[in-house]
């Protein structure tokens, strides 16, 4: 992005030349044709065209500063996060915050412990670990011992 500076001011510096050099051409009346072959321009087609101009170095440029706008944003976006967390972990690392928080994970899974499907789901899971388990220790004694025969 610091690449893009010098070269819009390139871009730019070049329009305004180039429109010095039509206005100068056409208050002076230089000609770079012959006078025969030359084309009359009008003084209302002359603002037209510099008009013309004026909307497109207008549009370039609105271009240029919606690319900037979107830039900026995801940028805001990625420091606003990093800020948000970087806070957010120093609240949790001390302090009250934590303290309730930790209460109130406490809290609710007391609560679930003793009013939930907490206490039912757990029974479940440590009764199919414990018969897993000793489903594979059945396993591994019968192919102990029939090793050892």
């Amino acid at each position: 992005m610091k690449q893009v500076g010098p070269l819009c001011a390139l871009v730019f510096c070049a329009g305004v030349l180039c429109g010095e050099m039509l206005l100068a051409g056409y208050v002076f009346q230089w000609h770079f044709l012959p006078r025969e072959v030359a084309p009359k321009m009008s003084y209302s087609e002359f603002v037209s065209v510099l008009l013309t101009g004026i909307a497109v170095i207008l549009a370039v440029l609105a271009l240029f500063v919606a690319s900037l706008a979107i830039w900026g944003y995801s940028q805001f976006k990625d420091l606003t996060r990093a800020a948000s967390a970087e806070h957010l972990e120093k609240m949790l690392n001390g302090g009250a915050f934590r303290n309730e928080v930790e209460a109130l994970i406490i809290k609710h899974v007391s609560s679930q412990l003793e009013h939930g499907d907490l206490r039912k789901l757990l029974a479940e899971r440590v009764d199919i670990i414990i018969q897993g388990d000793a489903a594979k220790r059945a396993a591994g004694a019968s192919a102990d011992t029939d090793f050892k025969d």
